[in-house]
């Protein structure tokens, strides 16, 4: 559900449901078929998506955000990878992994990079996109409206940069032993969540994002950032609070 996750966080509250994999499994190839027949014009079945090896969306690390939001919450996007073997409802939309397209008859799974959705996950928690995003919505953050978010190029030394603190934030707020292998597949150093400074961190990731790929100047920044008044003196916040503080004392 939507309330199990938080920026960066896997488990920010305890879920409430367990799906049998087996069961939603075969329903899920199911509907998968469906979708390869229609994207690729192809003869296609069930046999022969597991025959391939194909994976499913809940067999990969999967971004998620909720889907329930208020141009009045504390923060209208939140978003976070999910690990793998993981089921969602309808309150945690996510973005499809897979498409598919036939090469002489034959169909091919084609999976984004898990990187590249480390990437966006920064971008859709960021402060620039969750002021866009809250002029737009009423209750509820559709895909119609994530649809319409400016996703600028960046150039590969920035990308890499906000991909490794975007890991870094990831691993250190949910269970970092689900994304180990994540960690090493991303050839990223080791990380001892205790030794992290993650407000310092979380600051950069915005500069980063603010300064390189949207051009925001010190006098956009600080009238951007001044419109976060919403919530109370909860943890996250406080949390928030100070990532803006020492964003500004940095910039």
């Amino acid at each position: 559900e939507g309330k199990v996750i938080y920026q960066y966080n896997n488990d920010y509250s305890l879920p409430r449901y367990f799906i049998n994999e087996e069961r939603a499994k075969a329903a899920l190839i199911d509907k998968e078929v469906r979708r390869i027949k229609k994207e690729t014009k192809c003869t296609f079945s069930a046999e022969q998506f597991e025959q391939n090896e194909f994976k499913l969306e809940y067999q990969a690390h999967k971004l998620v955000y909720r889907d329930v939001a208020r141009s009045t919450d504390e923060r209208s996007l939140i978003a976070t990878l999910l690990p793998e073997h993981v089921f969602t409802g309808n309150t945690l939309n996510h973005f499809v992994n897979f498409s598919y397209k036939d090469q002489a008859g034959q169909v091919e799974q084609i999976e984004v990079k898990t990187s590249e959705l480390l990437f966006l996950q920064a971008l859709l928690n960021s402060l620039i996109l969750n002021y866009y995003l809250r002029n737009k919505i009423s209750a509820h953050a559709s895909f119609y409206y994530v649809y319409e978010l400016p996703i600028p190029e960046a150039a590969p030394e920035i990308k890499q940069q906000i991909i490794e603190k975007s890991f870094t934030l990831l691993y250190c707020k949910s269970q970092s032993e689900l994304y180990e292998d994540l960690r090493l597949e991303l050839n990223i150093a080791e990380i001892d969540p205790k030794q992290q400074d993650l407000v310092q961190i979380r600051a950069e990731l915005e500069i980063l994002i603010a300064q390189h790929l949207y051009q925001l100047d010190a006098d956009d920044w600080q009238h951007l950032t001044s419109t976060f008044i919403y919530g109370n003196d909860s943890v996250t916040k406080q949390e928030l609070d100070k990532i803006i503080d020492n964003s500004q004392a940095n910039w």
